[in-house]
C-alpha cells in the first residue's frame, strides 16, 4: 500500500494477536484517523475477508456482505441477513483467517 507511513508499533500489535489463539479485536478511535489503513496494511498478505458497511439499505449490505465472501470462497455467495454471514465465516473459514468489519455500526443498522 503506496503512502503508508509508520504504524509499526500497532502493526506489530496486531500481528502479535493474529499469531495468537484465534480471537477477536476491536480497533477504534475518533474518524480519519488510519484505522482502516492500518487493517489494509496489516492484512496484505494474509487471508481475509473485508467487509465496509455504508449507509443504505439492508439489500445493500447484505449484497457488501455477500460479495466480500465471494470475493474469499471464489464462489457466488447469497445472503439473506447478517447472521447467515456469521455463519458462513464460521463455515468458509477453516485456515487462520482475518475478518474485518469496518464501520461496523452501520452494519449492525440492518
Amino acid at each position: 500500500m503506496e503512502g503508508f507511513v509508520g504504524r509499526e508499533r500497532e502493526l506489530r500489535v496486531l500481528e502479535d494477536l493474529y499469531m495468537a489463539a484465534p480471537q477477536s479485536c476491536a480497533v477504534y478511535g475518533r474518524m480519519r484517523l488510519g484505522k482502516t489503513a492500518l487493517l489494509k496494511k496489516f492484512c496484505e498478505f494474509k487471508r481475509h475477508i473485508y467487509v465496509s458497511g455504508s449507509d443504505g439499505l439492508e439489500s445493500d449490505i447484505m449484497r457488501v456482505m455477500s460479495d466480500a465472501l465471494g470475493r474469499y470462497t471464489g464462489e457466488k455467495e447469497r445472503l439473506d441477513d447478517p447472521e447467515d454471514f456469521f455463519k458462513a465465516i464460521k463455515r468458509v473459514c477453516v485456515r487462520r483467517t482475518v475478518v474485518i468489519l469496518d464501520h461496523y455500526s452501520q452494519l449492525l443498522d440492518t
